[in-house]
């Protein structure tokens, strides 16, 4: 599986396309964020301290749930802040390759990953209790 938070392993894999002369399609495909047990990656600790100003390497207990509630709750805040911050990345690093390259991309984006609703073109919600008003785009590219 490729590592979905990072868009440097989305540039390396999309420089296999460019080596064998392009996709040569009107738009491409993300079929949902199903990422089973994706809650990690290389780089993380440092991301989270650039994105964050401070190390969770001093807040693990904090992150596994143990300590004050309010600490808890900031600290799993900001984990979570930064792995949705790296996905975006991800799917932006996708969204510009197929851009200039004259291609759309498409993803098929379900309640967990709405935050990529303004990267992408069209997205499309597949889960149940996703209406019109869970699809509005603050832009559209």
């Amino acid at each position: 599986m490729l590592d979905p938070f990072s868009a440097y392993a989305m540039s390396r894999y999309l420089e296999r396309f460019d080596k064998a002369g392009g996709m040569g399609t009107r738009a491409q495909f993300h079929d949902s964020y199903e990422y089973y047990n994706a809650s990690w990656t290389p780089g993380f600790l440092d991301q989270f301290e650039v994105r964050r100003h401070y190390s969770l390497r001093r807040y693990v207990s904090e992150l596994a749930g143990d300590g004050a509630e309010d600490q808890v709750a900031r600290v799993k805040h900001d984990y979570r802040q930064t792995i949705s911050e790296l996905h975006e990345s991800y799917v932006q690093a996708w969204t510009d390759w197929a851009h200039q390259r004259g291609q759309k991309t498409r993803e098929q984006a379900v309640p967990a990953s709405v935050f990529t609703y303004p990267i992408v073109p069209i997205s499309v919600c597949a889960a149940a209790g996703c209406g019109a008003a869970s699809m509005t785009r603050s832009s559209a590219r």
